[in-house]
């Protein structure tokens, strides 16, 4: 800062006598002859004040604040004329200009000269400053090399800081010797993000509409550091962590089915580690339900996570179980303890995406046809994703408690998303929705009578026999399921 005084006390002199005094350390007093040669020399008095008195308030003042604070009372001075103004700006700036040359110069220099004192990522692989991945970050004096994926890693941590879920940002550090970048750091390192052909994080573009302001950032972008802080709870928590949570996860899923099998238990002694990377995608929308900041999300992972668990418990339904096998060897039995394990992970279970017109229209995802889940139906409904979950019992009771089946005025088009699909896959459900809703088949039957009839000149007696038989095998098997479950 004392090299731009010296600079413009070389601009505005005139006189050789006062241009070859320097100011080093301190403002020294000028003979008194010199300053009186000089205001006789130089045609702006006024300008020689103000620059006089410029220099001699800020050469001690090592804030750059203070010298613009300076300069901007000078513009808003009123006893100032226009032109006076003008001189005072203009050879301040020229000043400025010849600073800040020299100061790229000597960059420069420094740079060429200094070497990096880390040449390897912080996986310890050698790396060299001509790599395209590779950026070089003066700070403090020393050169140090990073790539592009230790800084993303670097700042994703310090940005989505959150102790206790709660957003608490910190700022970006060196991690070589644990300082606070700099803020032209900060710049170096998004400009060669953004014009290096990388994808740029979106939490530290945030930062960067920010000014890198860490409070602004914090309090407009709450959201999104919750959304990314619970992304990475499923690496960062411990073990006793995450089997706590997977433990209350499935507690929360079993207390909300209709039927014992669908419950999914795990027993006491089951491996930890395959319980983890089993439930791992699962553990997450489970995060999300409970501590995401955003209403819609929550309500969407309440639905993926209640379609997911059913999805897991029909695929593997003997997954967490105890298996004890005895074995006769040599006329001596022994009994052997074993656990079953085997699981269709979850990257297998996919949804009907149709790819060539995703980007045309929104698709929905919905869950794959003919599927009987014993679901409970949540009290909130999301907006982004509806399953279609084909259940009759479950579904026909929603509608028996939401609407009047004995109006006979209703017609099937006003429910198309609460309609039953009836399938053979479970007859003892299918039988006991058919009981549950006897009220509302009566009618459906008579409108089935009317619409048969009406076609019956296409109908051969082939088609009345297997008709008739069909009926016969559902009534048998009505009357087995009513016995049944009054001997239970």
């Amino acid at each position: 800062m004392k090299t731009f005084y010296n600079i413009l006390h070389k601009q505005y002199t005139v006189t050789p006598e006062l241009k070859n005094e320097f100011f080093k350390d301190t403002v020294h007093t000028i003979d008194i002859n010199i300053q009186v040669n000089e205001m006789k020399h130089n045609k702006n008095a006024m300008n020689l004040i103000l620059i006089s008195g410029f220099i001699y308030y800020n050469f001690n003042i090592k804030s750059i604040k203070e010298k613009f604070n300076y300069i901007k009372k000078i513009i808003d001075n009123p006893f100032l004329s226009r032109s006076q103004i003008d001189n005072f700006i203009k050879v301040v700036g020229n000043a400025q200009m010849l600073y800040k040359r020299l100061c790229r110069l000597v960059h420069i220099w420094k740079w060429r000269r200094k070497k990096p004192i880390i040449t390897t990522d912080l996986l310890l692989n050698p790396i060299k400053e001509s790599d395209y991945f590779t950026i070089a970050i003066m700070h403090l004096e020393s050169k140090y090399l990073f790539t592009k994926s230790d800084l993303t890693k670097i700042i994703e941590k310090s940005l989505t800081n959150s102790p206790d879920i709660f957003a608490e940002p910190v700022s970006i550090k060196n991690p070589y010797n644990n300082l606070t970048f700099d803020k032209h750091n900060l710049y170096n390192i998004y400009f060669f993000i953004k014009y290096g052909g990388f994808v740029m994080p979106t939490i530290f573009h945030q930062y960067f509409l920010y000014n890198f302001h860490l409070k602004y950032f914090r309090d407009n972008n709450e959201s999104l550091i919750r959304k990314m802080h619970i992304l990475t709870m499923i690496n960062t928590n411990d073990t006793d962590k995450l089997l706590f949570d997977i433990n209350t996860m499935l507690l929360f899923h079993n207390d909300r089915v209709t039927s014992t099998s669908d419950k999914i238990n795990i027993h006491n002694n089951f491996p930890d580690k395959i319980l983890i990377n089993a439930m791992k995608p699962y553990l997450h929308i489970f995060y999300v339900m409970n501590y995401s900041l955003d209403i819609a999300e929550k309500g969407t992972a309440t639905h993926e996570l209640y379609y997911l668990l059913h999805k897991f418990k029909k695929q593997n339904p003997a997954f967490g179980r105890k298996l004890v096998r005895l074995t006769n060897i040599f006329g001596k039995r022994t009994k052997h303890i074993e656990y079953s394990t085997q699981y269709i992970p979850y990257n297998k279970i996919k949804y009907s995406k149709d790819y060539e017109s995703c980007h045309e229209e929104i698709i929905e995802n919905n869950s794959v046809e003919n599927e009987n889940f014993n679901l409970v139906i949540p009290t909130y409904i999301g907006r982004t994703s509806q399953f279609n979950i084909h259940n009759e019992r479950t579904m026909l009771n929603f509608v028996d408690s939401e609407f009047d089946c004995d109006d006979s005025d209703d017609s099937d088009d006003e429910l198309p998303l609460l309609e039953p699909i009836r399938n053979s896959v479970n007859d003892n459900e299918s039988a006991d929705s058919d009981d549950e809703s006897s009220g509302c088949d009566n009618e459906s039957a008579d409108s089935d009578d009317e619409s048969f009839g009406s076609n019956n000149d296409s109908v051969t007696s082939d088609d009345i026999n297997m008709v008739t038989e069909m009926l016969n095998m559902i009534s048998e098997d009505e009357s087995v399921n009513s016995n049944s479950m009054m001997h239970e």
